[in-house]
């Protein structure tokens, strides 16, 4: 049954994203306020008391079963909203697009470097499409997109 399977991995990317934690740009630039789940039609929540927030959402799903025992691989698609404050602007952000760019930067490098995370084998986790600088009253903000390819595995 691949429902398991999926609501583990969108709790692993959300447990992995919490981990970002600025440090001036070495790894990475902003540590999100929080980050949450949200259902793929929701609305972005614009909180008013973040700074910097992430919202993931699952997209496309598409299951295959696996010949060798009862294992499935699962296909998703994730999309990955990521928003920081514009008034929290420093002169060191550079440009509103440069903000937006080290925003995604962050999201790609956590989620990016991972193949195998307990319980699961993700195969592939990349990111397929960017939406920059989108347009939200006091907000710099990007979506992201990733494929993901995840294959149950033995532990």
């Amino acid at each position: 049954m691949p429902e398991p399977l999926i609501e583990q991995f969108l709790a692993r990317v959300v447990t992995e994203l919490e981990g970002v934690s600025e440090d001036g740009g070495t790894t990475y630039w902003y540590t999100p306020d929080w980050v949450r789940r949200a259902e793929f039609n929701d609305n972005v929540k614009w909180e008013t008391t973040a700074s910097v927030f992430y919202e993931v959402r699952l997209g496309e799903v598409t299951l295959e079963s696996l010949t060798t025992g009862q294992r499935h691989r699962v296909r998703v698609e994730l999309f990955v909203t990521v928003a920081r404050k514009n008034r929290l602007h420093r002169p060191q952000d550079g440009a509103r697009a440069t903000v937006t760019n080290r925003l995604a930067h962050d999201v790609k490098r956590m989620l990016t470097g991972y193949t195998t995370w307990t319980g699961l084998c993700v195969v592939s986790l990349s990111p397929t499409d960017e939406e920059h600088d989108v347009q939200s009253d006091g907000w710099a903000a990007s979506h992201l997109r990733f494929a993901a390819e995840i294959i149950e595995s033995y532990t």
